[in-house]
């Protein structure tokens, strides 16, 4: 294992200016945010040192000096020195998630990506009993007193490189997608993402009444994917914090394909994400506005959800639809079931989508049936695509415009604000 980098050379993606504040902006860097000085840096150009969070920094080094000014509860004895740790806590409102200083304050000649650990004397802050038990009764070094605050549990405590909500993970998903893309082209190949929920009962029942304009003009639309598990997933790649885990990628896929399968691209974006189990280290709720003119679609989905909602629920200035999410195929086939069966994908009578508008100037409220969800319809897509030249049934742009909304849901996640596509 490499050693944690916890004090590296780094440049700022963006500068964020703080509402009220004249003295303080928001540095965004790899995805984390730190409230820094303002005018001290330029984006994309000066080189600075991050420190992450469980950093402690000598306070009697010139360039930590200010640290020893921070309050005494982050304030500990290392060989007895003063050490400053370095936490997340929120100024004017925002979180800060580290420390940076401009490299040229440390003297040190150094490139982006160099781990400056050692050269600036700095090291992990333990918890007492974690001392102990790393150092097997040894002197750690560090005496950490008591502390009031637990480590932030929206945050996932790790020796690694912290990965979570790392914006230019995302940026660079959408920058290999399209290279994946390109390079297809050149190379004549299909390029093709498999959505299977576009094959779910209820959601053709959705299409249905959208493409047949049933509601009239939309106004809203809500898309839910809940389920109830607080226990953590016995697929350990899905709880592991790494790039395309957690709930937005794992759940909000699905959703965010439907919506831009029914309503295209929105202007913009807004979305709060977060990690709500107590033993969790990804996210697992998930809300997303997306915006188009005179219309907007929530897109919500949590694993604490025990009493469901409708899975859909659309309002127009005609009328309403409502449908639970009563798709049979994924029961079916973890129950060992094989799709050849002519009721395959049939809901049960008892799980009709309400309709609630106006038809020929008369009000009706009835409910209706869905058509048979169908799995294999996407791989028959796939044999008309490469047989017949007849269009992908999935495209790859289509795929890439998914990574697109959920790259832009995390920046609106981490920036608190609406993100322009």
């Amino acid at each position: 294992m490499s050693e944690r980098a916890l004090a590296r050379v780094v440049t700022i993606d963006e500068l964020v200016a703080i509402e009220g504040a004249d003295r303080i902006e928001l540095a965004i860097v790899g995805g984390w945010q730190v409230v820094v000085q303002k005018g001290l840096y330029e984006p994309n150009k000066t080189l600075a040192v991050y420190f992450e969070v469980d950093s402690l920094l000598d306070s009697e080094r010139p360039y930590f000096n200010d640290t020893a000014n921070w309050s005494s509860k982050l304030l500990h004895s290392v060989d007895g020195r003063t050490h400053a740790r370095v936490k997340t806590m929120k100024l004017r409102k925002q979180l800060s998630q580290g420390y940076m200083i401009p490299l040229s304050e440390t003297g040190i000649t150094a490139k982006v990506g160099d781990n400056l650990t050692k050269d600036l004397g700095v090291v992990k802050y333990e918890k007492a009993e974690e001392a102990s038990m790393n150092n097997s009764g040894g002197s750690s070094g560090v005496r950490s007193g008591t502390s009031a605050l637990g480590f932030p549990k929206f945050i996932p405590k790790t020796d690694q490189t912290r990965v979570q909500n790392i914006t230019h993970m995302y940026n660079k998903a959408v920058e290999e997608g399209e290279e994946l893309i390109t390079l297809a082209k050149e190379k004549n190949k299909l390029l093709s993402v498999y959505q299977n929920r576009r094959y779910d009962s209820d959601y053709k029942a959705v299409k249905k009444v959208v493409d047949e304009k049933l509601l009239g003009d939309l106004i809203e639309a809500e898309f839910h994917y809940d389920r109830y598990t607080e226990q953590l997933s016995y697929k350990v790649h899905k709880e592991t914090p790494t790039p395309g885990v957690g709930i937005v990628y794992d759940l909000g896929s699905h959703l965010i394909d439907q919506a831009l399968t029914l309503f295209g691209m929105p202007h913009s974006v807004f979305a709060d994400i977060d990690t709500l189990r107590p033993s969790s280290k990804v996210d697992d709720y998930m809300e997303i506005l997306m915006f188009y003119n005179h219309f907007r679609v929530r897109i919500h989905s949590s694993l604490l959800v025990r009493e469901q909602l409708p899975a859909y629920i659309l309002h127009g200035k005609k009328g309403s639809f409502i449908k639970a999410k009563t798709d049979v195929q994924e029961v079916a086939l973890q129950e060992g079931k094989v799709p050849n069966a002519a009721d395959w994908g049939q809901e049960p009578e008892n799980e009709k989508g309400l309709l609630h508008t106006e038809k020929d100037g008369k009000i009706i409220k009835e409910y209706i049936p869905s058509s048979q969800g169908n799995y294999m319809e996407y791989y028959d897509g796939i044999y008309k695509a490469l047989r017949l030249q007849q269009p992908l049934p999935v495209t790859a742009e289509e795929g890439l415009n998914v990574i697109r909304i959920i790259t832009a849901a995390h920046k609106s996640n981490i920036q608190k604000t609406v993100i322009k596509m």
